[in-house]
């Protein structure tokens, strides 16, 4: 079940308990319950064929899931008609195990530990929800969040969790750590955003050009704040580090278009086998270089949508560097974004070192091929390369800053 435009008139007027599917009608019986009176669920929340509406709303989902009293997580279940609160008695449950002892004031219960072998989280690490790139930031962002998986209800906050085998009960893990970078203002939020980032690769997502909506209500807690000016999924105050990323395996250019080559979304990674980037960042999360050689002098991203945060059209870079052809006599490791053939002519803007605590760290550049359909100044990046320590003052001898643009 979902709104479009064609029910929205009869939705208005209202829609009937018994014409829910069960995953709803379980969503309002727990909010019922608990004497809640409104309930937001986003099939029938947001017009779903109304592109602009969508753009909108998707936009709100960070004051949503933020300000909620608290979201249900129906982690257990596959799609809307499976329901979540059907959950079978696991042997934690076992009126065996429970003891009655006698008191003046109210009766006590003792039962024996449940103890759960595995990470932390590992009742909600297996379950549906946790493989939609979509549930992520509803989970980071969400004040309180009740979890009904496959075995129990577990219970999330930002100081911890809680479930009924009573084992989660203490803060820690992967989610809490990331509810906190974005709840308060932490130091290392660049270091939490690449592993949202990388988060979101790890999930499925039906439609791939989505990946900046996913992370829109995300960006939003972070965007004109320290991180500067987000764009398409990079950090303006990150720049020129936040250039440097790499992925584990090279992909294709997407289509449709979801972003400048300088940002990660311009690489489908949908069929590799591992997909993630490498952002490279420092232990004190200090977004600075240690040497800078390059300099970023303008970045624009334009939105085609509602959402400024949302999906983009186009974006540029111009940044000036020491420009170098890339020829074999330079030594180091070479990272692809996509496929090069091997008789394209390549270009390595230097960007710079990066800060790593106790480690001597390479410079590092970006693999640049020049765009034929556009000026001699206007390349696309189509890798990263990592020179061989100590080469740098022969690679860079009689080069003199180029100005370029990027796109």
């Amino acid at each position: 079940m979902r709104m479009v435009m064609e029910n929205l008139d009869r939705y208005k007027e209202g829609i009937r308990y018994s014409d829910l599917p069960l995953t709803f009608q379980h969503a309002v019986t727990v909010t019922r319950s608990l004497g809640v009176k409104y309930l937001w669920i986003d099939a029938l929340c947001i017009i779903q064929d109304d592109q602009d509406d969508w753009q909108q709303e998707s936009g709100n989902m960070a004051a949503i899931y933020r300000d909620a009293y608290f979201v249900i997580g129906a982690d257990m279940s596959r799609d809307s008609n499976k329901g979540f609160l059907d959950v079978p008695e696991t042997d934690f449950h076992d009126d065996k195990k429970l003891i009655a002892v006698d008191s003046e004031s109210n009766p006590i219960f003792v039962r024996e530990e449940y103890r759960r072998g595995g990470e932390w989280d590992q009742p909600l690490a297996f379950e549906p929800l946790r493989r939609r790139a979509w549930t992520l930031q509803e989970q980071i962002l969400a004040t309180r969040m009740v979890h009904f998986t496959s075995q129990e209800m577990v219970w999330e906050c930002r100081y911890g969790l809680l479930c009924q085998c009573m084992h989660l009960d203490r803060a820690g893990g992967n989610s809490l750590e990331l509810r906190g970078y974005f709840a308060y203002h932490f130091p290392r939020k660049f270091k939490a955003w690449y592993q949202v980032v990388n988060e979101v690769m790890q999930r499925h997502i039906t439609k791939p050009e989505d990946i900046l909506p996913c992370l829109s209500g995300l960006a939003r807690l972070l965007h004109g704040h320290e991180a500067g000016r987000y764009l398409a999924g990079l950090w303006s105050n990150d720049l020129p580090a936040g250039l440097l990323w790499i992925v584990n395996h090279p992909g294709k250019r997407p289509d449709p278009y979801r972003g400048p080559s300088w940002s990660w979304t311009s690489v489908d990674q949908r069929y590799s086998p591992y997909p993630s980037i490498d952002s490279f960042r420092p232990e004190n999360e200090d977004p600075t270089l240690k040497v800078a050689y390059a300099k970023v002098l303008e970045v624009e991203c334009t939105p085609s949508g509602k959402d400024p945060l949302g999906t983009i059209s186009s974006g540029f870079l111009k940044i000036s560097g020491p420009l170098i052809r890339l020829t074999e006599k330079i030594i180091g490791e070479r990272r692809y974004d996509i496929e090069v053939g091997v008789k394209t002519e390549l270009y390595c803007l230097l960007v710079g070192e990066l800060w790593r605590a106790q480690a001597e760290v390479p410079t590092r550049g970006l693999i640049l091929r020049q765009r034929l359909d556009t000026s001699l100044s206007t390349f696309e990046r189509v890798g990263c390369l990592k020179l061989e320590k100590g080469t740098e003052a022969e690679v860079m001898r009689g080069v003199e800053d180029s100005v370029v643009t990027i796109v």
